[in-house]
């Protein structure tokens, strides 16, 4: 523990700044206007097509040679059995693809480079290389945020677990990126890095894998909130109580953790079941607002019982959704299996 388990030369880094110092001469007429994240895909990609004649060609033949788990690869069939908040997320990261894709290939237009001799899929292959690889590299002197990510060879060599200790950064002094683990290791066992404290949903988004029993996994119950149909609640009063949520910065954002069910969830669900709700009486926001400044714990105890009781109907409905697209996807593995048994 303690002691210093990867060690990459500043030389050996991809960085914007590396990036722009080695292809000076053939840019010096343009200004680079591409974040590091495309810039480094995109040199990624350019040395690939150049096979063994790459100066980087041992890494880059190191690198997945296709990204099909990534959840940005996945087809109608599977995406549409996500949960709701995962595929916002996706939908979020494929818009960002598809806006560094449509920069890179105004880049290499401004630069008299034939833009089609770089299609989607090698620039999506290079850009995830990037995304599942990169990490944060602080920089003295520069407060840009494009100098601040880096491709560290060797790093793939590490593999991922929440309980690893570790400091990753680099050292002014040896001029290395350096990797310390605090986690003791005996002999010959697998030694880890830790990725951060993420759950199964970003971890396969950004790195194309899950983690079993992971203790940072949530579910979030935002659309089964937005969703609930309580009895004798019109659609004003509803409006109002969210306008209310979102005026305390209560709005979304309901997980439910192993262990835990999250504060915003509790007092969410305390304003909707309020009964004889009336938003132009002072009395009545006060008795919520009471639970979110800590000088109540609950509204009463009617209010509670019934908040309890709604908090475990959303439960079981996502519960019965999670199950439902449980036996959708295991019906999709079916039908591959036996597509690609009939395809040898």
């Amino acid at each position: 523990a303690g002691e210093v388990i990867i060690s990459v030369p500043k030389k050996f880094l991809i960085t914007y700044k590396s990036l722009i110092n080695l292809l000076r001469g053939r840019l010096s007429r343009h200004p680079i206007k591409l974040s590091a994240h495309q810039f480094i895909a995109l040199y990624l990609i350019l040395e690939y097509k150049k096979g063994s004649q790459s100066n980087i060609c041992p890494y880059i033949n190191m690198l997945p040679k296709d990204f099909d788990n990534m959840p940005l690869n996945y087809g109608k069939e599977i995406f549409d059995l996500l949960p709701h908040n995962v595929k916002v997320d996706i939908e979020s990261q494929r818009a960002k693809f598809e806006h560094d894709f449509a920069a890179i290939k105004n880049f290499l237009k401004s630069h008299d480079v034939q833009s089609n001799r770089i299609t989607r899929k090698d620039y999506l292959w290079g850009w995830l290389c990037v995304n599942t690889r990169c990490i944060y590299l602080e920089t003295k002197n520069s407060d840009d945020v494009k100098d601040h990510i880096a491709i560290a060879p060797l790093l793939d060599f590490l593999n991922h677990t929440y309980e690893a200790k570790i400091k990753g950064e680099f050292n002014y002094v040896t001029q290395c990126y350096e990797v310390t683990t605090f986690t003791p290791y005996k002999k010959g066992n697998q030694v880890f890095i830790n990725y951060g404290a993420h759950d199964n949903f970003f971890i396969l988004m950004e790195y194309g894998f899950v983690i079993p029993n992971n203790p940072y996994n949530y579910v979030l119950l935002d659309k089964e909130y937005f969703d609930l149909s309580l009895p004798g609640e019109t659609e004003i009063i509803r409006q109002e109580k969210l306008d209310l949520l979102f005026h305390y910065g209560f709005y979304g954002d309901y997980s439910l953790r192993i262990s835990e069910i999250s504060f915003r969830l509790l007092a969410a669900l305390r304003l909707r079941v309020m009964q004889q709700f009336d938003v132009s009486t002072t009395e009545t926001i006060l008795k919520w607002k009471n639970t979110i400044m800590g000088l109540a714990e609950i509204i009463n105890s009617q209010n509670e019982r019934l908040m309890y009781f709604y908090l475990q109907l959303i439960c079981e409905n996502a519960l019965l959704k999670a199950e439902k697209a449980l036996e959708a996807m295991e019906a999709l593995v079916r039908k591959f299996q036996i597509h690609a048994y009939f395809s040898l």
